[in-house]
Parts: structure tokens; C-alpha cells; sequence
């Protein structure tokens, strides 16, 4: 897609807490201090972290990042209503799974197909 000139963006998602912050570090006193959402900086990237007291949706996170690309692609997300494109990886993964609004699959014997 990239090469095809799409600006790209990427949304994991993850049942688990996550931390960017690490203790002691000044970004996590900015937090501990109150801070409603913190940016982190350098030449090359930056990172923002917003602490939430709920889940955002599928919507709402694509909302957050939407304007700098022109298709997001997600992993995780399995109940969400979105379309979704299954990667499945024959003998190595799972068997396909029952995902609703599932439009397309994408397997590993097919890879070589342009």
C-alpha cells in the first residue's frame, strides 16, 4: 500500500494494560502529576499518551489518527463491526475464525499472487 502511495496507519489492540512511561522518568511524573495527556518528542517520532477511564471504540481511535492516513489497518478488534480481512496462515496458524462483517482472507498460499 505504501508503495503505492497510501499513507498508512496501524491500530493494535490489546486486552492487557499497557506502559510507555517508565518510573522516575519525567514523562511519568507528568502523568503522576495530573497531566491530561503527555507528548513525547524527538527528531524522529512522537509519542502521546492520554490516560482514559474507559476503552475508546474501534471509531474513536480512528478518529484520533484519520487525518494523516488514508486506510488504517487493525489488528485485534474481533467484535467490533468494521469490515475485516482474515490473515490466516494455513498449517501454522489457527483455524479461520467465525469474526463477523468478514469480507476477505488473505493466506500465505496465495502470497506470490500480485
Amino acid at each position: 500500500l505504501k508503495s503505492r502511495g497510501y499513507r498508512v496507519g496501524t491500530i493494535k489492540h490489546t486486552p492487557q494494560g499497557m506502559t510507555f512511561d517508565v518510573p522516575d522518568k519525567d514523562s511519568w511524573r507528568h502523568i503522576q502529576a495530573g497531566s491530561e495527556v503527555t507528548a513525547i518528542s524527538s527528531p524522529d517520532k512522537i509519542v502521546l499518551i492520554k490516560p482514559i477511564t474507559q476503552a475508546l471504540t474501534l471509531d474513536e481511535i480512528a478518529h484520533l489518527i484519520g487525518e494523516d492516513c488514508d486506510i488504517i489497518l487493525t489488528e485485534g478488534f474481533k467484535q467490533d463491526n468494521a469490515p475485516k480481512i482474515e490473515v490466516h496462515r494455513g498449517e501454522v496458524g489457527p483455524p479461520l475464525s467465525a469474526v463477523k462483517k468478514l469480507i476477505a482472507i488473505a493466506h500465505s498460499l496465495i502470497s506470490s499472487v500480485r
